[in-house]
């Protein structure tokens, strides 16, 4: 069971610093002051934030964290809200779609394993659930709000 824990946290690592690269390549980050007031700038910075929580989740899953699971539904529920509310028209699609697919085929793994608690980490209780669920939300809407 701990060889399949430190495969799968090695892949969440993995495709984290995938995304992460990727953002960093692939972005333009303006140093132009007017910029900093706009949401959108804001708002392209979803795809850092949302790979650097994987790759946290996937560093305490590596350890065997008990915060792991909570981590991995922070993850799950971010990247899910972030799509559902470009899906919708809250936000703006702001994630590019190699990022997503790749984020995309961790999440719905840590989150099955967050609630399974697969790996007998610490079982993901209500509160845990609603607090992933609040971060992911204020994540995805803290840019409009600014």
């Amino acid at each position: 069971m701990q060889r399949n824990r430190l495969f799968v946290s090695g892949v969440f690592i993995v495709l984290a610093l995938f995304v992460i690269i990727h953002f960093l390549l692939n972005t333009e980050i303006k140093v132009e002051f007017e910029t900093y007031f706009k949401s959108e700038y804001y708002l392209k910075f979803s795809a850092i934030l949302i790979a650097f929580t994987l790759l946290n989740a996937g560093i305490l899953l590596l350890k065997g964290s008990p915060k792991a699971n909570l981590m991995l539904a922070i993850f799950g529920y971010m990247l899910a809200l972030e799509i559902l509310f470009d899906l919708i028209g809250i936000t703006l699609p702001n994630i590019s779609t190699i990022a997503t697919v790749v984020l995309l085929t961790a999440a719905i793994p840590a989150l099955w394993i967050a609630h399974s608690n697969l790996f007998d980490t610490v079982k993901l209780s209500y509160k845990g659930l609603v607090i992933s669920l609040l971060i992911g939300a204020v994540e995805s809407l803290i840019p409009i709000w600014l």
